[in-house]
């Protein structure tokens, strides 16, 4: 892609923090286990968007948990496919390892990367071994790739090349260094719609919404501009002519031209003349 997570950050109007929030699924136990015996049963905590992978599973807790090999919780996650039995996608346990507290410590996934489906319900729990220990609150963000945001940019990259295929060279980085920050910037402008759109606007911040919509806007009507128009108004590749040319950004040329004639010479010896006989004295 011609954007990664990174790159649509750092061009999107949106906060990285939500921009984090739409990426990742997030289970929250908000509050301590009232005893060290009291248990979480399967809880569903989010809906996988689009097929792929897991790549992590944080937790981050409140308070500090000491390991202990007889007495300790263990928090699974799982995936059900179309209302089937879990199939579990990462834990962590307290019986070997101690968990600080307000630091993310990594689930141990069930494999390299476990897979995931569109319409996946996950879930989680806490069981625990015995005499348990009191879990304290917890946050659990599970990442998955493609996540939604990836998911965005690969479908608008492929509607951006469909609309400019026919005059510019694609991949648009093909004989660049890098892909032309115009086509950056419309990427991230309508992905950023897409983006507020799955998040929800903010209900007090009218104006807000009206610059993401105008911007994402503008940048299809430019992405269709460049598409249709027969000279060169953005500094992207063509696809006709010198396969090196890396712009197709039609460059002014003089529009008018002026030489002075060998004949002027000639006119202006008449004039002096005429005006020398009329005076009666040679020019000075």
């Amino acid at each position: 892609m011609y954007l990664d997570l990174a790159g649509f950050k750092n061009r999107t109007t949106m906060s990285p923090a939500d921009v984090d929030r739409i990426v990742r699924t997030r289970f929250e136990k908000p509050n301590a286990d009232a005893t060290a015996a009291a248990t979480t049963p399967e809880t569903r905590f989010g809906e996988v968007v689009v097929t792929g992978n897991v790549v992590t599973l944080l937790a981050t807790f409140a308070g500090a948990l000491a390991h202990d090999a007889a007495n300790y919780a263990m928090i699974s996650v799982y995936k059900r496919t179309a209302g089937g039995a879990p199939v579990l996608l990462g834990s962590i346990d307290t019986s070997t390892t101690d968990i600080p507290a307000g630091i993310p410590v990594a689930l141990t996934l069930n494999g390299a990367s476990p897979a995931i489906a569109a319409e996946d319900i996950l879930t989680a729990k806490i069981t625990k071994t015995g005499s348990g220990v009191i879990v304290p609150s917890f946050t659990l963000d599970l990442r998955p790739t493609p996540n939604f945001v990836e998911a965005k940019i690969a479908s608008v990259q492929a509607w951006l090349e469909a609309r400019l295929r026919k005059r510019y060279i694609i991949p648009l980085d093909k004989n660049r260094l890098k892909v032309p920050e115009t086509a950056l910037l419309w990427i991230a402008r309508i992905v950023t719609r897409e983006c507020y759109g799955r998040r929800g606007f903010n209900p007090t911040s009218e104006q807000d919404a009206a610059m993401v919509l105008e911007l994402a806007t503008t940048a299809e009507a430019e992405i269709k501009e460049a598409s249709d128009s027969e000279t060169g108004l953005f500094d992207l590749p063509l696809n006709e002519g010198d396969p090196d040319d890396v712009s197709g950004v039609a460059e002014g040329f003089p529009l008018s031209y002026s030489e002075t004639s060998p004949y002027v010479a000639f006119d202006r010896q008449i004039c002096d003349g005429l005006r020398e006989d009329s005076s009666g004295r040679g020019s000075s």
